[in-house]
């Protein structure tokens, strides 16, 4: 996944805090990359602005400039790069749509909304490179991204690749897929499984528990490395 690059034009701290914390939460739900950039003045952000940032975040209801008339002044520039509307102000909405905003969000901001039209937004961004994993069974291929798979498990001379969407059997040897996922954040934690170590909650001297509950069990060989691996992870996600 390539990282993104975005920014934040939001003159309120309380509004701006939430969007980067809302944006820390989606990125470690999707397994996705953000760059981000906050700037508390319009005038500040238009009088530095280089077509660096794939996706932008403007607060409506800004003094000196507002966002929309900061819209009109990008465009005249950058005809292209993704800009998502963040107000109170529902009547902006058509407005919007005029200077090709990609999606508006209204005020207060609430998670479940600003997921939905940001990842439709994200989704839809020129150059994403989302990680897949092709896997053939009897029942047809299916291309499933690396970030919905929460973990692997052997089943007799299957693998059984866990997803948010359900599983998906495939004919291969843990090895074979131990060496397809261990450079994507995945690892070995005993002979029978493999974690997706961003979707692990917790480790103790046995398990290792996941973000849904399941509890898988880490072989005594493994647990040094298991542990160093995870608490890797988590330091990468906190820094």
């Amino acid at each position: 996944m390539k990282e993104i690059s975005i920014a934040i034009v939001e003159d309120e701290k309380e509004a701006r805090e939430k969007l980067l914390s809302f944006l820390k939460k989606l990125g470690e739900e999707e397994d996705l990359l953000f760059k981000v950039a906050a700037f508390s003045s319009s005038i500040e952000f238009i009088e530095t602005y280089k077509p660096q940032y794939q996706l932008l975040f403007f607060d409506i209801a800004m003094p000196e400039m507002t966002g929309m008339q900061l819209a009109h002044e990008l465009r005249k520039t950058d005809t292209k790069t993704a800009l998502i509307f963040v107000t109170s102000l529902a009547q902006y909405a058509v407005e919007s749509y005029d200077v090709g905003a990609s999606n508006y969000i209204l005020k207060p901001l609430s998670y479940p909304e600003f997921k939905m039209k940001v990842m439709k937004v994200i989704l839809s961004l020129p150059n994403l490179e989302r990680d897949t994993l092709l896997i053939l069974n009897k029942s047809g291929s299916y291309k499933v991204n690396l970030a919905d798979i929460l973990y692997c498990e052997t089943s007799g001379h299957m693998v059984i690749y866990h997803t948010k969407e359900g599983e998906y059997p495939k004919r291969e040897t843990m090895k074979e897929a131990e060496e397809a996922l261990e450079k994507k954040g995945f690892f070995r934690i005993n002979s029978c499984y493999l974690v997706r170590l961003s979707y692990v909650a917790s480790i103790d001297q046995k398990e290792a528990v996941l973000k849904d509950g399941t509890r898988l069990s880490i072989s005594r060989p493994r647990y040094r490395k298991t542990l160093e691996a995870f608490q890797k992870t988590r330091s990468q996600e906190l820094s």
